[in-house]
């Protein structure tokens, strides 16, 4: 039942196709997370076993490891969510709330990775992609409330122009330097980028060497990816000004899974890489426990 006065969410008013692609790049990121923990987590896994779960989990270890496509894929995938994660901004009622909850969340979670870190031989995350996206919302949300004292006639397209010169500020002066693009495509090392000089503290909002050392596990400084955001404001500012779909949806669409997740994308992020590790648990204890016995 429902309290007196509030209603039922209608999933059926969202922007059905940004929540569809927010899961694809969410479903995509679980994959991801599979293979890095199939490596780091479950080394002593074997195809000795001849248990065909874990040799495909371990054939989809080697590939996505290996393929070239890594390079590519992953960070394109990140930049569409920061994207993506722009254009609903404004579909919020309130920013600063929701990036305070984002910025406890994240300190939990690295408090998470301190404690089971050492159990599990992963590195701490201290700074990773979550931390990312918490401090870029808190920022554009600062931002937004900025923007909301232009002049009201002028407004929508004094915020258009200030987000779209802001994000291509950010990307550009990241290509610059040749930052993330290059050492994700490239491969560079980090000796031989133009990185910031500096500090752990520098290297929240652009590639240093002392944060990467420091933050290895799952590392994403702000620059570029808040610019992505920021440009993401300025799309939805001119694309869904009227808050509704651009594209007509089938009608199963807002109740697939792809779209849940992407409705739900904090929730996904943890609640999918930790439903792999407990089945992946489960699955060692099964195999190991017969091979021992």
């Amino acid at each position: 039942m429902f309290k007196k006065g509030r209603k039922k969410k209608d999933i059926s008013s969202h922007v059905w196709e940004l929540d569809f692609i927010r899961g694809i790049c969410i479903l995509l990121v679980t994959l991801e997370h599979v293979a890095v923990f199939t490596h780091a987590i479950f080394p002593f896994w074997s195809y000795d076993t001849g248990n065909p779960i874990i040799s495909a989990l371990l054939d989809f270890r080697e590939f996505e490891h290996n393929t070239p496509l890594r390079n590519i894929i992953l960070p394109g995938t990140v930049t569409m969510f920061f994207l993506i994660s722009g254009i609903c901004f404004p579909f919020s009622r309130d920013n600063l709330k929701n990036a305070c909850k984002l910025t406890v969340a994240a300190a939990l979670f690295t408090v998470f990775t301190v404690i089971i870190g050492p159990i599990v031989s992963y590195s701490p995350v201290w700074f990773g992609i979550f931390h990312c996206f918490a401090l870029a919302t808190l920022i554009m949300a600062l931002l937004m409330k900025v923007t909301s004292y232009f002049p009201k006639k002028l407004q929508r397209g004094l915020s258009i122009a200030f987000f779209l010169v802001l994000g291509m500020l950010i990307i550009l002066l990241d290509i610059h330097h040749g930052m993330y693009w290059g050492e994700q495509l490239f491969g560079w090392e980090l000796s031989e980028i133009g990185y910031w000089n500096g500090t752990i503290v520098n290297g929240m909002f652009g590639w240093t060497e002392a944060m990467y050392d420091f933050s290895r596990g799952d590392y994403r400084p702000l620059f570029p990816f808040i610019g992505y955001m920021s440009i993401g404001i300025a799309l939805s500012k001119l694309l869904y000004n009227e808050k509704k779909s651009l594209i007509k949806p089938l009608k199963f669409m807002n109740y697939s899974p792809i779209n849940a997740a992407g409705r739900h994308t904090i929730a996904a992020y943890f609640l999918l890489p930790a439903a792999y590790l407990i089945f992946a648990a489960i699955l060692s204890l099964v195999v190991y426990g017969k091979l021992l016995g």
